[in-house]
């Protein structure tokens, strides 16, 4: 089974301050000599990072993403069955969703791994589900 074949089980918090979710670690320019020979072990497969926080208005929860106040390009999007926005650039590596759910407003990011990125980020955001009372 692929990773993009995983089941994944996430859960939406309304009240709380977000989730992250990671494990292994990005090979990046800063890797060390011969890091481009490694740029596979970027797949979920040995490193994933994914990020869920409410947020009001449109700045991020965590306001990390937005540098000297300004937004990167962004363009309306359909991901996971959910309308928002979604970043025409990826920030520290990560592609950026902004949704709306039942009034809540939500930002998520997951570290870009290339082709399949947005596929799997949509899988996630379509399994979201509410935290039981």
């Amino acid at each position: 089974m692929s990773p993009a074949d995983a089941k994944w089980e996430a859960v939406l918090d309304p009240g709380g301050t977000g989730y992250e979710i990671s494990y292994g670690a990005p090979w990046e320019a800063g890797s060390g000599r011969g890091w481009k020979g490694h740029l596979w072990r970027n797949r979920p497969c040995c490193f994933f990072h994914f990020t869920l926080e409410p947020y009001l208005g449109n700045v991020p929860a965590s306001g990390a993403y937005f540098f000297f106040g300004k937004h990167p390009p962004e363009h309306r999007a359909v991901v996971g069955g959910y309308h928002g926005t979604l970043s025409d650039i990826t920030i520290a590596d990560h592609i950026i969703f902004l949704f709306t759910r039942n009034g809540v407003h939500y930002d998520v990011t997951e570290h870009s791994f290339g082709p399949g990125t947005l596929t799997l980020l949509s899988r996630i955001v379509r399994s979201l589900r509410p935290v039981r009372s």
